[in-house]
């Protein structure tokens, strides 16, 4: 049950209101002038005009999100493999679809940012995450092309719709490649 559970917490990152929940959304159409903005958020005007400052809160926001749900998967990635009565093909799907989420997090920072760190573990302190440097964008999709093929190696599933399955880690790999 915990397996399960902390698998649902990995999906639920991607709902966060700074990610796939709203404002990464948002900006990206903003960035790319399929939309305009016409409120009176500030940190969404200066994605519209091409005026992003580093004090922006709502892009450290997303950053943020995207570095907790690599956290999530990572901790299922280093956890579920010790998980006694688990099924072992139940085991694997969870697995793959972690490998997935790390892979599609890391996607997204590398294609906003570049050079991102790279996290390949648990993070379990400000001491730690303050040590992290940023990694090459090479390095970092060479990361994410290796989390996607065991992903595909690992999940069975090929008809999910709500959580990741072998097309959908091939459908990344397409996006990455």
């Amino acid at each position: 049950n915990t397996a399960r559970a902390a698998l649902a917490g990995a999906y639920n990152a991607l709902q966060s209101t700074s990610y796939y929940g709203g404002t990464m959304l948002f900006f990206n159409d903003l960035a790319a002038d399929n939309a305009v903005h016409t409120g009176t958020l500030q940190t969404y005007a200066d994605v519209d005009r091409h005026t992003i400052m580093a004090t922006n809160t709502s892009i450290a926001g997303i950053w943020s999100q995207l570095y907790e749900g690599i956290n999530r998967a990572n901790v299922i990635i280093e956890q579920v493999p010790d998980v006694t009565g688990l099924d072992p093909a139940e085991r694997d799907q969870i697995l793959g679809e972690a490998y997935l989420l790390r892979a599609l997090h890391h996607h997204n920072l590398v294609r906003h940012w570049g050079d991102v760190p790279l996290r390949t573990s648990t993070v379990t302190g400000i001491e730690e995450a303050s040590q992290v440097t940023r990694a090459p964008a090479a390095d970092v999709y060479a990361q994410i092309v290796a989390d996607l093929e065991q992903a595909e190696a690992l999940m069975t599933s090929t008809a999910q719709t709500t959580r990741a399955s072998v097309g959908a880690a091939e459908a990344l790999q397409a996006r990455v490649h």
